[in-house]
């Protein structure tokens, strides 16, 4: 099973662009603690709070960590004053174990005033170097279709480490209108600290 990962502080380096209600693009290039935290679930099945902030952003992740894979519950986005998110009903399944290279599943949730319909698939296994260390992961492909407060699509392949429980690479593109207002995001982010 996917590991349920260590309390602390995992340190990622997150670098790629912004752009907001149609400016000129701003780079990004800093590093993004996300804390983890416990906050309930059984023995068998965890719930962590994966909370995550940097200068252009903040994550309020809950995720449940099960024999069958990596659920997100609940998700809170904040950036540059918009805040969308909420409890996710059903849960979205982040990561399916085992992982097997073709794996695929689909859903569809809503959270707050979001509805999101999406597609997770296991495209691929390799081996990552990273300040942290490197490890042999597997390549999980989101890709959602937003539709509410906030329309638009978004595009997540993240490297998942069994062991660790969390991916120690991770690559999105964000983009879409949020109550209207454009928006673009690009982001690769790398871990170079785990606790």
């Amino acid at each position: 099973r996917i590991s349920v990962p260590a309390i602390g502080t995992w340190t990622y380096h997150g670098t790629g662009s912004r752009r907001l209600a149609g400016g000129s693009p701003e780079p990004i290039d800093e590093n993004s603690p996300t804390e983890v935290s416990r906050t309930g679930g059984t023995d068998d099945s965890p719930e962590l709070r994966l909370y995550t902030s940097s200068s252009t952003f903040t994550r309020d992740d809950t995720r449940r960590f099960g024999p069958g894979g990596v659920e997100l519950l609940a998700t809170t986005f904040t950036a540059s004053g918009a805040t969308f998110g909420g409890t996710l009903q059903p849960p979205q399944l982040l990561a399916r174990w085992p992982l097997v290279v073709s794996d695929s599943w689909s859903g569809t949730s809503t959270a707050g005033s979001m509805n999101i319909t999406g597609t997770g698939r296991v495209v691929g296994e390799r081996d990552v170097a990273t300040p942290a260390g490197t490890f042999h992961c597997w390549d999980v492909q989101l890709d959602a279709t937003i539709t509410g407060d906030v329309e638009g699509e978004q595009h997540e392949t993240s490297c998942w480490v069994p062991g660790l429980g969390m991916p120690v690479e991770t690559t999105q593109r964000m983009s879409g209108t949020y109550k209207g207002i454009p928006f673009e995001v690009n982001l690769t982010s790398v871990l170079i600290a785990a606790p």
